[in-house]
């Protein structure tokens, strides 16, 4: 969990807001950023995808989880 949690803390910029040996959460409010993440060596999983309900992406995190970034419609 340390190492997951300094990946969020360290390579994506995330508010870590509950901390613990089993869980943690952090504020993704905001991100918007995914060419940003990218250069700083996200591994992302396909593209983009635009839906009528808003924009998603797939990455893997440093444990190989993968996880989704969701943008809301404009």
């Amino acid at each position: 969990m340390k190492r997951a949690i300094a990946f969020y803390r360290n390579v994506l910029n995330l508010a870590v807001t509950e901390e613990s040996a089993d869980w943690s959460a952090m504020n993704v409010a905001g991100l918007r950023h995914v060419k940003r993440l990218r250069n700083k060596g996200v591994k992302f999983v396909g593209e983009i995808g635009d839906y009528p309900w808003g924009s998603v992406v797939t990455f893997e995190d440093s444990e190989g989880s993968f996880l989704k970034l969701m943008q809301p419609p404009k």
